[in-house]
């Protein structure tokens, strides 16, 4: 997740010191819808999250990382192009970016809710 996070702060930080101010942002030909987007992100930030708290040696879990990236893009048929050229679009201006953000964390929120609901542990055994 922090990894996830780091990349999207990297992606915007690129976005504002190298795009010059266009009135309307270009949208791209291969735009992933914002719903969608946001369902993915939040997905990406899970997937992260149980990366980073995985107990897995470094090569091995490199490795797991490009596999699991891989089978995400394939499961939602779309490419790594595709995404980037996506977060960079809804990331834009930073008024964009913390409602994006914020939509995203708020579908987490939701998806925690709903794991929580069907009685899941809220904490690990000792």
């Amino acid at each position: 997740m922090k990894k996830l996070l780091f990349i999207i702060i990297g992606i915007v930080s690129f976005a504002f010191c190298s795009c010059k101010h266009t009135p309307e942002p270009t949208v791209p030909a291969d735009l992933i819808p914002r719903d969608t987007m946001i369902n993915l992100i939040a997905e990406t930030w899970l997937m992260e999250s149980s990366i980073a708290e995985s107990q897995i040696n470094f090569g091995i879990l490199e490795n797991a990382v490009i596999s699991l990236y891989d089978d995400f893009f394939k499961r939602h048929n779309i490419t790594k192009d595709q995404f980037t050229h996506s977060i960079e679009y809804y990331l834009e201006t930073e008024e964009d970016a913390e409602a994006f953000i914020r939509e995203c964390q708020e579908q987490l929120e939701t998806k925690k809710d709903e794991f929580i609901g069907e009685g899941a542990p809220t904490s690990c055994p000792q």
